[in-house]
């Protein structure tokens, strides 16, 4: 079990396991959920950094202006100002972030070091950390997506979903009929996935 906590605790812990496309993320968002929020925020902190600093505020704004223009980005959302066409919900807030961060050093008395004009060059920074996560998130997916039903759907709905088990039971969200049993099976289905994870050529990544 030791060897395989790291790929399930990386997904329960990721909070954009659940929101893996643009709308997705954006119907957490319109919903106000804490795990969207937090996805937002993971997606974008280093961007509005990036942003903090052309704006020659000091970085200890960051959070400040992230936080504002989260605000300001679900209040859009929540009187239909904002719609979802497509694109990506980051987009849109870190547009909100350079006006934030612009308005920030109109009260504080700074000068910009460069313009924020072309924001397309400067919401293209590249994250290499979200990149890693990524793609150990995309690795785990074959993992489970390998794993036959209902094993992976039990998976699923415990270490991802966050459902009990009296829950999926009661739901007949899969064809078992206790906790007992359920449980049970979850164990046999983590053995199988430990397997599967042993085998793959770079397992490493989970360790």
């Amino acid at each position: 079990m030791a060897l395989f906590e790291p790929i399930y605790n990386f997904l329960k812990l990721n909070p954009c396991t659940p929101y893996r496309t643009h709308e997705l993320l954006f119907q957490g968002l319109a919903k106000s959920d804490s795990r969207a929020i937090q996805c937002l925020m993971l997606k974008s902190r280093k961007s509005v950094a990036f942003i903090v600093q052309k704006t020659g505020l000091s970085a200890n704004y960051t959070e400040d202006v992230l936080n504002e223009a989260i605000v300001i980005f679900l209040k859009k959302i929540a009187d239909k100002t904002y719609q979802f066409e497509g694109n990506a919900p980051t987009t849109y807030l870190l547009e909100i972030a350079r006006f934030v961060a612009l308005n920030f050093t109109r009260k504080s008395g700074f000068k910009p070091l460069e313009s924020l004009d072309e924001r397309h060059e400067h919401f293209d920074f590249y994250d290499e950390d979200q990149d890693i996560k990524m793609e150990r998130l995309q690795r785990v997916e074959v993992l489970l997506n390998t794993l036959e039903s209902p094993c992976r759907e039990i998976i699923q709905l415990h270490y991802l979903d966050d459902f009990s088990d009296q829950e999926v039971v009661s739901r007949q969200l899969v064809p078992i009929s206790s906790t007992g049993s359920l449980k049970a099976r979850r164990s046999q289905c983590l053995k199988k996935l430990r397997e599967m994870a042993l085998d793959l050529k770079h397992n490493s990544v989970f360790l």
